[in-house]
């Protein structure tokens, strides 16, 4: 006898039952025979149960993000223009009369990357989900394949700039350079679509008003007005704005283009016309800051500034642009630029 037979008969027969050890074997294949007999009862049974089609409308629609590794991390889906709900056509037995939509659901996973392609959905027998156990066969969704027009929240990195308005700073003063943020880029989260169209925001207005010095001063960053009706947040705190400003020590000026003329054109030419008549001049305190207990620059009189164009040497008559020089009376000041840096002398025949 084997090992196992040994084994079967010593250690595991003496502890059955004597009902069933007794004639042990007869009673095995009369069980299994019985087992087979009642499997395919049941099978004739289900194949002999009559099916009639039903249509089930408005079947809800379920999509449920699927959750994996690094970039497909836990995510959340934004709430989008997509159906709710399908019909269902599936055959059931013709005495089960009070199935209804309610009784089951349409499932669909997605990843992230299955949102970015936008694909539509074609659903399967499997997609479809009971909330009670029903017999069926064949199943037929209606309307397919289901538009998906799916988005999930995201996070980014954007630009930070400062906002500011210059016609704000105090008369006889200005910026010495563009304000400075201590941090230039934010974190901002909203869904992924939207954020695709923000690569930058601005902070809110700097306040220039009244300030004749330099200073720092919080400023929140803020969001376009269609920035996802809310969607998009900012996860960013405050940041911190510095601000110099200097005293400025120049004026514009306008005043009138005069005229040198030489011996030509005082024997037999003449001044039709002068484009333009007027310039603009940037006048410099030379004495800057240190012009305390003097003429101040905004007293200085258009009077003291000159602009010329000389036609000393001009013997013809016709259009002729000439450089304009400028220079001021006083020394305390100097013009160090002029708009614009040429005027347009017509001359013409002297009339005899």
């Amino acid at each position: 006898m084997s090992a196992s037979g040994s084994i079967w008969t010593e250690k595991i027969l003496p502890h059955v039952p004597g009902f069933i050890r007794h004639d042990f074997l007869r009673k095995l294949f009369s069980f299994v025979f019985a087992v087979l007999l009642t499997l395919s009862v049941h099978k004739n049974v289900k194949e002999a149960t009559e099916y009639h089609s039903v249509t089930l409308h408005d079947v809800e629609i379920r999509v449920v993000p699927e959750m994996g590794k690094g970039e497909d991390g836990a995510f959340v889906l934004v709430p989008q223009d997509m159906p709710s709900t399908i019909s269902v056509t599936l055959n059931v037995p013709v005495d089960m009369k009070d199935l209804k939509s309610k009784d089951m659901y349409l499932e669909r996973t997605v990843t992230k990357k299955q949102i970015d392609d936008n694909e539509p959905f074609e659903p399967k027998p499997e997609n479809l989900k009971f909330r009670r156990s029903v017999d069926h066969k064949g199943i037929v969704f209606h309307p397919t394949p289901i538009p998906m027009n799916l988005d999930y929240y995201d996070e980014k990195t954007v630009f930070l700039t400062p906002d500011y308005d210059t016609s704000e700073i105090v008369t006889r003063y200005q910026l010495a350079e563009e304000p400075k943020l201590e941090v230039d880029r934010i974190r901002i989260s909203g869904p992924k679509k939207v954020l695709a169209g923000i690569s930058s925001l601005k902070t809110e207005k700097i306040p220039l008003s009244n300030m004749t010095r330099d200073f720092s001063c919080p400023v929140r960053p803020v969001l376009p007005y269609a920035a996802g009706n809310g969607d998009v947040k900012i996860l960013s705190d405050a940041v911190r704005v510095n601000v110099r400003i200097r005293k400025n020590d120049s004026l514009e000026k306008t005043i009138p283009v005069r005229v040198l003329t030489g011996k030509g054109v005082a024997n037999n030419l003449v001044i039709a016309e002068i484009i333009p008549e007027t310039v603009k001049v940037t006048v410099e305190d030379t004495y800057g800051r240190d012009s305390v207990g003097r003429m101040k620059i905004e007293d200085l009189s258009s009077k003291q500034i000159h602009a010329v164009v000389d036609l000393s040497g001009v013997t013809e008559a016709g259009f002729h642009s000439v450089p304009i020089m400028f220079w001021s009376d006083n020394d305390q000041f100097k013009v160090i630029g002029v708009e614009p840096k040429e005027a347009t002398v017509k001359l013409s025949p002297a009339s005899k």
